[in-house]
């Protein structure tokens, strides 16, 4: 990597002064040195040169990362490395999960990906998703043809528009690439864990403790790329195909994140929703008027243990372990770049380049999280000694335990009853004010995968005329198709309709069957074979994957995006003197 600061100004009058010094101090040199016929010239050292250098005549720094930079540090992605630069806040990339976009994407001076403006070869790269940001997909851009990265921070929204407002920044291409290069990259990560101080703390807390040797997050790329010239010398073609194959990396690999640390690395972090299931009332019964037949029981705090309700004891969930430091990726690149000198001012050029991608961005397993507020009493799950804790036991509380009913007519019937008697004022409620907190690892974790298919065509003529002037038209259409399908969160209306069950000929049966507002609804067992630990419910388990199915329907999100750009750019010398100019240096 260079980076480099020149500002050089010249006038007319300076131009010769300077030269006048170089010669005479060349001179003088050349008189001191004793000459001899056998002295051997060991390094040269330029002090001047006309060779033009964009740092040279631009008013901001360009940073320049050669493809060999990248290379020594066997990095297969683009990003991992811009990155490290400290113009560079890390964007989208592959380490991204919770809210990852499946893209990857570089954000100059933390102003904003969508602020930061992307070119290949000078122009513009298409937008990575169809989510309304202009932001660009680095993983489109070919690694094995690439020669340099140029990074520009300041004035580039002058140039180049207000999206440039934190910077440009352009991959150039090796257009003119002759033959045939194949390359085969493997990369992965190991770690010995061994960190006693974090390893005793996660034991503490009961959490899993990682392995003490790790080896993961392989990844695979394949490439290939070839070019020559065509028409007798007059075009060019360069072609390349890239497959690349990421797997992921758990959080739960290594001792620094085996559980989420607070306090520095004084405690673990967790979640109060947990596998067995929480319910507390928060305040809810006081809030609503009951009182206890034991006066010195104003709240519960609970976790469900086979089936029975026991005193959660403050146990917490590990959420660490099943977030992705590195998403999975599968991703195939593939394109070609051609250019035909039609005369000596006219050169037409033509690139398509197109990607196919889909990743996984994984977190921790979904659950209620509240979201159930209430439990009816008459829920003939729950056993007597569970009923009695949470309904029999407070006054003011309707609804017997688990009443059976012959038909569901009578059930709705008993159910209406029970709205009755609460408006009249015969009793409070007939449901228990409990919170659930019941974390679904019965399931899986939640996942969104993102799937990409997009495809760039650019066609253009550039040239010369009036021996000082050049243009540039070009077409450049892109084309992209997303889908989104994120897995395993729990619904809230379903998860609310499966807790409200009524027995009917000794079958649970949920209320909204009986009502027809969904005849599909299974009931939801939080109450029978609550397993010590993370083990989860036992009745949840086996519900299998016909229930995950109902409470846990997967989402999709599917879109398309279309982006024309015509551009016309004309440059050269008008003749018109723009006066003397100041000399500068900086050292």
């Amino acid at each position: 990597m260079s980076s480099e600061r020149f500002f050089y100004g010249f006038s007319p009058l300076a131009s010769v002064l300077l030269g006048i010094a170089l010669i005479a101090s060349s001179g003088v040199r050349a008189q001191e040195r004793p000459s001899t016929e056998s002295a051997e010239v060991e390094e040269v050292v330029v002090t001047g040169t006309r060779i033009r250098d964009r740092n040279v005549y631009s008013s901001s720094q360009i940073t320049t990362v050669s493809i060999e930079d990248i290379a020594d540090r066997g990095i297969t992605r683009v990003e991992d490395y811009l990155n490290d630069l400290p113009q560079v806040s890390p964007g989208q990339a592959i380490t991204a999960s919770n809210g990852s976009s499946g893209t990857a994407t570089v954000n100059l001076r933390n102003l904003g990906a969508q602020r930061t403006l992307v070119l290949l070869n000078g122009k513009r790269l298409a937008p990575g998703t169809t989510g309304g940001s202009n932001s660009a997909d680095l993983n489109t851009i070919p690694s094995l043809l690439l020669e340099r990265v140029e990074v520009l921070t300041g004035g580039a929204s002058s140039v180049y528009g207000s999206d440039a407002v934190a910077g440009v920044v352009n991959f150039i291409l090796d257009d003119e690439f002759e033959g045939f290069k194949a390359s085969y990259t493997h990369s992965f990560y190991q770690h010995k864990n061994d960190n006693g101080k974090l390893r005793d703390l996660v034991r503490s807390y009961d959490y899993e403790v990682a392995d003490s040797n790790v080896t993961t997050g392989n990844t695979d790329k394949i490439a290939v790329a070839f070019g020559g010239s065509v028409f007798e010398g007059r075009g060019h073609i360069t072609g390349f195909v890239e497959r690349t194959d990421t797997q992921p990396i758990l959080q739960g690999d290594y001792d620094i994140s085996a559980c989420a640390l607070s306090g520095g690395t004084s405690r673990c972090g967790g979640s109060s929703t947990i596998p067995p299931g929480r319910w507390a009332d928060f305040g809810g019964y006081r809030a609503a008027g009951f009182t206890n037949v034991n006066p010195d029981v104003t709240g519960l705090d609970l976790k469900v243990l086979g089936d029975e309700f026991v005193p959660r004891a403050g146990q917490t969930f590990n959420y660490n372990p099943t977030n992705f430091f590195q998403r999975p990726d599968e991703r195939l690149n593939a394109g070609f770049f051609g250019k035909f000198a039609v005369n000596e001012t006219v050169e037409a050029y033509v690139s398509v380049r197109s990607m196919n991608s889909e990743s996984n961005a994984q977190i921790a397993y979904s659950g209620t999280f509240g979201n159930i507020s209430s439990l009816p009493c008459y829920n003939p799950l729950l056993s007597r000694e569970q009923y009695d804790i949470v309904c029999g036991d407070w006054m003011g509380m309707g609804g017997d335990h688990a009443p059976d009913f012959a038909t569901g007519a009578e059930a709705l019937a008993y159910i209406s009853s029970l709205d009755i008697a609460v408006g009249t004022g015969d009793i409070i409620d007939y449901s228990a004010p409990l919170v659930s907190l019941k974390r679904n690892v019965e399931g899986g974790p939640r996942q969104s995968v993102t799937k990409f298919d997009n495809i760039v065509q650019l066609y253009g003529l550039r040239g010369e005329f009036a021996e000082t002037w050049s243009y540039d038209l070009s077409f450049q259409r892109s084309e992209i198709e997303y889908s989104q399908e994120y897995r395993n969160d729990l619904s809230v209306t379903a998860m609310n309709r499966a807790i409200d069950v009524i027995s009917v000929g000794g079958v649970p049966t949920c209320v909204a069957a009986l009502t027809g507002a969904d005849t599909a609804c299974i009931p939801y067992n939080l109450f029978s074979g609550g397993l010590p630990g993370d083990g989860g419910i036992q009745a949840v388990i086996d519900g299998g994957e016909e229930l995950q199915s109902y409470i846990a329907n997967s989402t999709f999100v599917k879109g398309t995006g279309e982006q024309s750009i015509l551009q016309a750019v004309v440059s050269g010398q008008s003749g018109i003197s723009r006066g003397t100019c100041a000399v500068g240096f900086l050292g």
